[in-house]
């Protein structure tokens, strides 16, 4: 599959991507800056999130929150904004002869909002209740709790949005030297795809953002996966169902193994076909959902096993997991295993490119994160001369009782209860 697309490097340092899709009918354009929640002290946590909520409240031309969403959806376009713990993203999704008006508003958005001190004390209630709503849903609460329990006192440890007592210190000021030291060119990746061309593009993205300047940002605070001992985190609740999330080490974006990991990720847990699903939901019955996922950053990264179940059921859950682990370490995986993993992989990848929202979001995440666009023929080759020693060899390396962390939510009143339990020798 060819996605031809276009790079540009502005002379402020910003980096565009334009990804050609003849016959669209939409156009997305989607921003995305290198700063996130690792980029944060404590007394600043939560700064990234708030700040994004902060540039839909207006900006000198468009005064208000309700002018901004009128701008784009007068036009029967779309937009939002995320925040996660390296990238902050903002994209407007429209027809493709629209795309003047939404390069125009986000980079109004981006250089000249208000933020306006009334609308940051009443957006910092709203985040306050955000976090409230977290604390409130276990399913929820539990994956910022494995990371706490990797990462005790990091950034990386925090939930993304900071705490309440965080949120609740942040000022106008304080956001405003944010923004000025993280929001510049040379950290931000603009992303385009649909039926576009990609000389207007760049026209359109100059008149934009050509005046924006900035210094280069400020490093983000390093956290490697810590080796130690196995860790366990119970929260007691008093649920009808317990949740849980095992974890080991896992790989950075660099790595180039990666891939390996990916189809590792989807034998063990990452599909209704994969191993964790089959034994444990289908055939014993013993959870509601159980998954496994991975999460790359730019120094580290994690896997993750997430099981949801009747809190009878929890030290059988987790032994399960611990089984499936040690399985992977010790056992070379099967061709058909080892077939089915890879068809999946293609599948998601090819299907996960059909609209302009995904390819843009594809395109620039790998230009700001990686700095240079695989293509998918040079993706799926890596992926498919992954051997079954590949994954036994990584598996080794990672699944290792150092790595092992669990957190659990749920009525129980002694972590002994799954801390006996954790080691995979």
């Amino acid at each position: 599959m060819a996605l031809s697309h276009h790079t540009f490097c502005l002379p402020n340092g910003l980096r565009l991507v334009v990804t050609p899709m003849p016959g669209r009918y939409s156009v997305t354009v989607a921003v995305f800056l290198g700063v996130g929640s690792r980029y944060e002290d404590d007394k600043r946590a939560g700064s990234s999130h708030l700040l994004e909520h902060m540039l839909f409240k207006g900006t000198a031309r468009r005064p208000t929150a309700e002018s901004i969403s009128e701008t784009i959806e007068s036009v029967g376009g779309s937009m939002n904004a995320s925040t996660d713990k390296e990238v902050t993203l903002f994209w407007a999704k429209v027809s493709c002869d629209e795309i003047a008006l939404a390069i125009d508003l986000l980079a109004d958005m981006l250089q000249h909002s208000l933020i306006d001190a009334t609308e940051v004390r009443k957006e910092k209630r709203v985040v306050g209740e955000e976090l409230g709503m977290i604390m409130d849903s276990p399913q929820d609460q539990i994956h910022t709790l494995i990371e706490e329990t990797i990462w005790p006192g990091h950034a990386l440890g925090r939930d993304v949005a900071g705490t309440r007592e965080s949120v609740a210190r942040l000022t106008r000021a304080g956001l405003l030297r944010f923004r000025d030291a993280h929001y510049t060119p040379r950290s931000t990746v603009v992303s385009v795809a649909g039926d576009v061309e990609p000389g207007r593009v760049r026209e359109l993205v100059e008149e934009g953002f050509g005046s924006w300047s900035g210094q280069p940002a400020p490093p983000y605070l390093p956290g490697a996966y810590p080796a130690d001992r196995p860790r366990v985190a119970l929260v007691r609740r008093d649920t009808e169902q317990a949740n849980l999330c095992l974890a080991v080490r896992g790989l950075s974006h660099h790595d180039p193994r990666r891939y390996a990991l990916d189809l590792l990720n989807s034998i063990l847990g990452g599909s209704m076909s994969s191993r964790l699903f089959v034994e444990v939901r289908e055939r014993r019955g013993l959870v509601y959902d159980i998954h496994s996922y991975t999460d790359r950053l730019d120094d580290t990264g994690v896997l993750v096993v997430y099981a949801g179940m009747d809190p009878g059921a929890g030290p059988v859950v987790a032994r399960e997991i611990l089984d499936a682990l040690r399985r992977l370490r010790d056992e070379p995986v099967s061709d058909h295993d080892l077939a089915r993993a890879k068809s999946q992989y293609r599948g998601r990848l090819l299907l996960g490119l059909e609209d302009t929202s995904s390819v843009a979001s594809w395109c620039g995440a790998q230009q700001l994160l990686l700095k240079q666009i695989s293509t998918v023929d040079s993706i799926l080759e890596e992926v498919n001369a992954v051997t079954a020693g590949d994954l036994q060899a990584l598996a080794g390396e990672l699944f290792r009782d150092e790595y092992l962390r669990l957190a659990v939510i749920g009525p129980y009143d002694d972590d002994r209860l799954f801390s006996e339990l954790l080691h995979l020798a």
